[in-house]
């Protein structure tokens, strides 16, 4: 959910850009990278250290999930913006 949560908003950038006016200096200033990479090490270590002895699926749970949850992210989000709207009449 923390990496899904990191990527849902790159797609999102070209709309705020075009929207609010935000430059790219402030589409790339998010805290939300900040945040994402400050948690990661923490539940990764947590993982680990929680697992049953003798099993060696922390590294691999965290490696994949992470990858899965930043692409989803990204392409959940990307379905989501590109979805044309109706507009109420």
């Amino acid at each position: 959910m923390l990496f899904f949560a990191s990527a849902a908003a790159s797609p999102l950038y070209p709309v705020y850009q075009a929207r609010f006016g935000f430059s790219a200096a402030t589409l790339t200033a998010s805290l939300q990278g900040v945040a994402t990479g400050l948690a990661t090490g923490p539940i990764g270590a947590a993982l680990i250290d929680l697992q049953p002895p003798g099993s060696q699926r922390a590294p691999l749970l965290t490696s994949a999930f992470s990858a899965l949850g930043l692409a989803l992210g990204a392409l959940v989000t990307s379905a989501l913006v590109s979805t044309p709207r109706r507009r109420p009449a």
